[in-house]
């Protein structure tokens, strides 16, 4: 009986912990959004004036913000491709 508590006050912390992340989440929901759309517009900006260099960079800062998320991923073929790197676009 004395396992079964155990186990189940961790799994009390570990749903703690959980509420808390979401909590901390949600609090900077809006700041991470601003940042990546913010980001996203500077990479079209800078791939549109054949800044390819500077694309990927701030590229990368998107993929940082969103991880590997569907729109990170896309976001860095397509600027890779337009940079000619198309072997690298194909990869991601």
């Amino acid at each position: 009986m004395g396992e079964l508590q155990a186990g189940t006050g961790a799994r009390d912390q570990t749903r703690e912990e959980h509420e808390i992340a979401i909590g901390a989440e949600r609090d900077r929901g809006p700041q991470l959004l601003a940042a990546v759309f913010t980001n996203v517009i500077l990479t079209r900006n800078y791939s549109r004036k054949g800044m390819y260099e500077e694309s990927l960079a701030t590229c990368r800062k998107v993929v940082s913000l969103c991880e590997s998320s569907p729109l990170s991923r896309a976001l860095s073929s397509l600027i890779l491709a337009m940079a000619g790197k198309t072997d690298e676009a194909q990869k991601i």
